[in-house]
């Protein structure tokens, strides 16, 4: 209306502004004494974990990795990736569970290394969580991992070690031989008194030897003693019989010569 008194209207009018899930998700640290789950201030960066060089299986990670989308519009699941391993080598080695992010190996690093490595050593891991709805993916986040090498029994230790239980096991076991012998030649009656059987062991078998000689060497000997016994009983024997041959041959003599005459 361009009169000099225009004729006007008025109309509300309501807009409504919808918030877009255009933030990318973010590892949360969900350290006991942090903030709760999708905080901005919280998002974490690096993690670190271990595993034995023996091993294989669940990786221990410190706090655990898990990735939130921040946005409240719609909740959205979060999938899981390893982006990369340094030492590459060691990459094959590692998978990821897609859903909740969880590490494992499917090889120990002992087999993977054919026992090569004798200290502790780090392996890094370059993990990336992406949301399912909105396909925004997280940061690269650092796992530090310590692959934790168990020290090696040197000769000296192993010596030491089989000392010290040579020493407890000789403690509980105890031998006694008692060797009787008598003027008359009998058998020899050994008695041996043995503590409660255990479990043989390697550390000890030089010990049993050793026992079993103690047992043996008079057992032998008395064998022996009753050998010699009976070889001069033998003898004497011999000699009484030939010395009674003699006699009647003697006496057989004697006779036939008083008959002639």
């Amino acid at each position: 209306d361009v009169d000099a008194n225009p004729r006007t209207t008025t109309v509300s009018l309501t807009m409504t502004v919808v918030d877009v899930d255009d933030e990318p998700p973010k590892f949360i640290d969900m350290s006991p004494d942090k903030c709760e789950r999708k905080c901005k201030d919280c998002s974490i960066k690096s993690f670190i974990g271990n595993v034995s060089y023996e091993n294989k299986g669940d990786v221990t990670v410190n706090p655990q990795m898990i990735a939130e989308d921040i946005e409240i519009v719609n909740k959205s699941v979060m999938l899981y990736y390893i982006r990369g391993v340094y030492p590459e080598p060691f990459s094959s080695l590692f998978i990821i569970d897609l859903n909740n992010g969880s590490l494992s190996l499917i090889e120990s690093f002992q087999n993977a290394t054919n026992d090569t490595i004798k200290d502790d050593f780090s392996v890094v891991l370059y993990i990336q969580a992406i949301s399912n709805r909105t396909l925004l993916g997280t940061m690269n986040v650092t796992l530090n991992l310590t692959v934790v090498v168990p020290p090696e029994i040197t000769t000296f230790q192993a010596s030491t070690m089989e000392e010290t239980t040579t020493e407890k096991e000789t403690t509980t076991i105890e031998q006694t031989t008692v060797l009787q012998t008598s003027t008359e030649p009998t058998s020899p009656e050994v008695k041996t008194t043995h503590a409660p059987t255990t479990a043989p062991t390697m550390s000890s078998s030089k010990e049993n030897d050793d026992d079993l000689i103690v047992i043996i060497v008079p057992i032998v000997a008395a064998v022996l003693v009753i050998l010699l016994i009976i070889v001069i009983f033998a003898n004497r024997r011999a000699a009484a019989a030939k010395r009674n041959r003699y006699i009647m041959e003697k006496k057989s003599n004697d006779i036939n010569g008083i008959e002639k005459h």
